[in-house]
């Protein structure tokens, strides 16, 4: 599926899920499969095409991570993290996924931000592996990595989500 195509089906799921009438639940458990499929393509793609420059930012955004979440800076270490994220399609070079990817955070942000602190350094643990991929490379490590992030990483933002007590979302 070509990224000009991967953008329209996902510009419309995300313009309609809000309206639909779903519940939080569904509509965010649908954003999160969306991210899973959106980083999942920017990691693979991003770890073809990755140079040492691209690689040491990323490096430089966990270190600040680190001491973010030390200090206990929610804000801090949440746009910290969506930058992280925000440079993979970047890295790839897929401006549409990115904007796609955008609109997705507009929604979750509020969900990835009460859950931060809590979650602590599962936030970005996952993020080790994803630089570790593309300084070699490697594809399927890149996206795998990614996918851990967020389902793994993820878990203090999924969890209320799952027992149905997240805050309604929000349409962009």
């Amino acid at each position: 599926m070509s990224s000009r195509s991967l953008g329209t089906v996902a510009r419309t799921i995300v313009d309609i899920v809000p309206y639909a009438g779903f519940r939080a639940f569904y509509f965010l458990r649908s954003a999160v499969w969306l991210l899973v499929a959106a980083y999942g393509l920017a990691a693979e793609t991003a770890a073809q095409v990755a140079t040492s420059k691209e690689i040491e930012a990323l490096e430089r955004i966990l270190r600040e991570n680190e001491l973010a979440i030390e200090a206990g800076d929610r804000l801090k270490g949440t746009q910290l993290n969506q930058a992280f994220h925000f440079m993979l399609p970047q890295i790839a070079g897929l401006p549409v996924l990115n904007g796609i990817l955008r609109r997705l955070w507009l929604q979750m942000g509020p969900h990835i931000s009460d859950a931060y602190i809590k979650g602590g350094r599962a936030m970005i643990e996952h993020h080790y592996p994803v630089v570790e991929a593309l300084k070699r490379h490697d594809s399927a490590a890149a996206s795998m990595a990614i996918v851990d992030d967020i389902l793994l990483g993820g878990k203090p933002i999924l969890a209320p989500i799952a027992r149905g007590t997240a805050p309604q979302a929000r349409p962009a």
